[in-house]
């Protein structure tokens, strides 16, 4: 049985997702498993000395001894244009991208026993002409062309409205709280298959999840600052123990969206203790940065001349979506319904596939007002 393909190429993670059809006019879409049996894959690459590449999971553990021979946001530099350095060559982000993507396709296809009849590829909202062409030169490099390209804020309507969720002539905006990126968009659903985009959307670095899961980082550091001391930049055993408390923040930052307090385990050479966080604590050193990002949403409504009132719902999307205080604080700022569901994280990849079965190009352009 055929099927269609869609990319999300996360900063922090990379998703996939398989498009059929299913009773005529309806397609299904459902994530699909990229590095083992997890549908999520490390937006990481490491080029080898002997050219080899590793993706996902292996690029990062490679990367801890060898950090100069990893790479990531390699989809910023994609934006921009900007060549990265790995090692002692530069690479044009193209390149890079085409490594990631290829990666993706082929396990897709071997796990599908073909290629994807169509494939169709997620991008920033606030991407320009420039930005997009370098994405479908990675994809030509990477052996696809003829590629559907889709607005992110579009592939998230496009799940929505294929859920039931949203009708030809309403409004949403996507507040994307990414684990890279920060990204807010307002769409309007003209017609069955036609998403305008109203206003400039918003896309910037800062704030996002990466951000939070630094607040907790530091603070561990903080708290342990006399028994810590500094860590040897020349210890892969020490570099190792700080990826691990890295990691043990971002799980602690998760949790606490569901949980009112989290223990943080600290296990690094020499040192065995624990950090406790409670959400009310946690909130409050977060807050500035999510005022920031509401504060964000409200520059694309003023550019789309979209008062709250015309909005029939905020969706939630991203790594972040389901921390309490940002719905909190959209309510408090637009009074509008806010919702956050369970499926925040794939939305943009399942949007994306469906996009690609009922070939969805650009069909969201910047509304004129």
């Amino acid at each position: 049985m055929g099927y269609d393909l869609g990319v999300d190429l996360g900063t922090s993670v990379t998703r996939a997702a398989v498009s059929r059809a299913g009773d005529e006019p309806r397609f299904m879409s459902e994530c699909v498993p990229l590095d083992g049996g997890r549908t999520t894959l490390v937006s990481a690459l490491y080029l080898g000395e002997d050219g080899s590449v590793l993706a996902g999971e292996q690029a990062e553990r490679r990367g801890l001894a060898e950090p100069d021979r990893a790479c990531r946001q390699f989809l910023q530099h994609l934006a921009s244009g900007t060549p990265i350095a790995v090692g002692d060559v530069t690479h044009r982000p193209e390149e890079l991208t085409a490594e990631m993507l290829r990666y993706v396709l082929h396990r897709v296809a071997e796990r599908e026993d073909e290629p994807a009849a169509r494939v169709a590829v997620a991008h920033p909202a606030s991407w320009d002409a420039h930005s997009r062409e370098r994405l479908r030169t990675a994809l030509r490099e990477a052996g696809h062309s003829g590629v559907v390209l889709v607005p992110e804020p579009v592939a998230v309507a496009a799940h929505l409205a294929a859920q039931g969720r949203l009708e030809p002539g309403r409004t949403v905006a996507v507040f994307d709280f990414g684990g890279g990126s920060f990204d807010a968009a307002i769409v309007r659903r003209d017609k069955p298959d036609v998403f305008t985009l109203l206003g400039e959307p918003v896309a910037v670095a800062s704030p996002c999840g990466a951000d939070l899961e630094e607040v907790l980082f530091t603070r561990v550091l903080t708290e342990l600052e006399d028994r810590v001391g500094s860590a040897d930049t020349d210890d892969p055993e020490a570099l190792a123990a700080m990826g691990r408390l890295l990691a043990a923040c971002v799980a602690a930052k998760e949790a606490l969206s569901r949980a009112i307090a989290v223990t943080v385990p600290v296990l690094l050479p020499g040192l065995r203790s624990e950090v406790r966080f409670t959400r009310d604590a946690f909130e409050a050193m977060i807050r500035p940065a999510l005022q920031a990002a509401v504060q964000a949403l409200g520059t694309v409504t003023d550019s789309g001349h979209v008062r709250p009132a015309d909005l029939d719902q905020v969706l939630l999307t991203g790594g972040c979506a389901q921390i309490p205080l940002v719905a909190e604080l959209l309510t408090a700022e637009l009074q509008r319904p806010v919702t956050a569901p369970s499926d925040a994280t794939t939305a943009v990849v399942l949007g994306t596939a469906l996009a690609a079965s009922r070939g969805m190009e650009r069909v969201a352009e910047t509304a004129a007002v």
